[in-house]
């Protein structure tokens, strides 16, 4: 008996049969796609932004240093070139190189000439202050200082005969003498009285050959103007002729209509709008130069057109040739 039950309980129960599946009877079903969950696959614009505005800020950081350190290089740059400039010596003369006013301008139109105003004190060099007499010459007011030479500036009137270094040049003139051929009167108040510096026999500066006279044989006129310098009608009419300088500064005489009969005075003022004119000759509205000593404007005799004369600096700082631009308006003649 006990046998029995320990064989019972000892000996495992049979395994069940499993089931088997038929795979080629059987169908696979699967769920529709409209049925499934959706997932957010939305770009992430917001990153997106976040990291180009960082870049945007790095750039424009970058930049501005560059920009920044470039303007400390200029300005260190431009400091030298100032002290090297004030160690040169090359500022202009403290006299005026053309302040004249109209009471030291003599009577001119053209032909016979005034008497030209007495020369200031012949020296090496100097530094003077100058007034006006009641005859309208230049007188010293304070004793001349001799001064040591300077660096020759274009610009500079160092020997004070209102001439500048360039117009010395062309002329032929002693730089540091204000009276070169010793006749008593100053070479810039001679050239602007169409006398020859270098001649004491008082002859035209017409005659020397460093002037060359221009005509235009269409509107009848002419002028004296620097051998050196290149005068030419621009157009075939010959109303605009361009008178060149070795510099670049260049002046152009412009004849235009003047149907209202304006005089040279009125033309300034209302066509050209300047705010003051001097007058080119005494006593006299035939013509006039424009306060910045740029422009001048001349009627002709029958009042039907106007010369207009301009001096351009071409990019130059100031006037190298202001007396020279005078003495060509100044010696314009109309001819018959």
């Amino acid at each position: 008996m006990f046998d029995l039950v320990e064989e019972h309980l000892i000996s495992d129960p049979p395994p069940e049969k499993q089931p088997s599946i038929d795979v080629s009877t059987t169908a696979v079903f699967s769920m529709p796609e409209r049925y499934r969950p959706k997932v957010d696959q939305q770009v992430p614009y917001k990153a997106i932004a976040i990291g180009a505005g960082a870049v945007i800020l790095v750039t424009i950081g970058l930049l501005g240093y560059l920009i920044f350190s470039r303007s400390q290089q200029g300005s260190v740059v431009e400091e030298e070139i100032i002290n090297s400039v004030a160690q040169a010596d090359r500022t202009p003369s403290s006299t005026p190189v053309m302040q004249l006013s109209s009471s030291t301008d003599e009577l001119l139109n053209p032909i016979p000439l005034e008497e030209l105003p007495a020369a200031a004190p012949t020296s090496t060099s100097f530094d003077a202050s100058f007034s006006t007499s009641s005859a309208g010459d230049l007188v010293p007011t304070s004793t001349p200082e001799v001064l040591p030479l300077q660096t020759e500036n274009p610009f500079d009137d160092s020997d004070n005969d209102y001439l500048t270094a360039a117009e010395e040049r062309l002329l032929e003139t002693e730089l540091q003498k204000p009276d070169t051929d010793e006749d008593g009167f100053l070479d810039g108040n001679e050239v602007l009285n169409l006398y020859d510096p270098k001649n004491p026999q008082k002859s035209r500066i017409d005659t020397s050959s460093s002037i060359h006279t221009y005509t235009n044989s269409v509107l009848k006129y002419q002028f004296l103007y620097p051998s050196s310098w290149i005068a030419k009608s621009v157009h075939t009419d010959e109303k605009e002729v361009l008178v060149t300088s070795a510099s670049g500064e260049f002046m152009t005489v412009l004849v235009e209509d003047n149907p209202k009969k304006l005089s040279a005075r009125d033309w300034a003022l209302s066509v050209a709008r300047h705010q003051s004119v001097v007058d080119i000759w005494q006593n006299s509205a035939a013509g006039v130069t424009s306060d910045d000593g740029l422009s001048a404007y001349v009627a002709f005799p029958t009042q039907q057109k106007m010369l207009v004369v301009r001096y351009d600096l071409n990019a130059v700082p100031q006037q190298s040739y202001p007396t020279l631009f005078r003495m060509l308006v100044r010696s314009i003649a109309f001819l018959k």
